[in-house]
């Protein structure tokens, strides 16, 4: 292992080395940063709602409330992707 006592094999290892964490830095950040695509989670969340009523865990009027705020919430989502790509 003498030959990575000098200087430049040295700072070719540590290169290397911050070439690499940055890359995996760079992958994580990517991945946490990307939003899910809202309209199909808030679809599968009333999906799942709607299920629950079936099986008797929520009544009608639980119900509606949960899905005229996931209505609500889309439209605002909607309506914020619209203005987006207006501007």
């Amino acid at each position: 292992m003498e030959i990575l006592q000098g200087p430049v094999p040295k700072a070719i290892v540590w290169i290397t080395i911050a070439i690499i964490l940055g890359v995996i830095g760079f992958y994580f950040a990517q991945r946490f940063r990307d939003e899910p695509d809202l309209e199909n989670s808030t679809s599968d969340h009333l999906s799942n709602f709607r299920e629950m009523k079936q099986r008797g865990v929520l009544d009608d009027k639980e119900f509606r409330n949960i899905k005229t705020m996931l209505s609500e919430k889309l439209a605002d989502q909607v309506k914020d992707s619209d203005n987006e790509i207006a501007d």
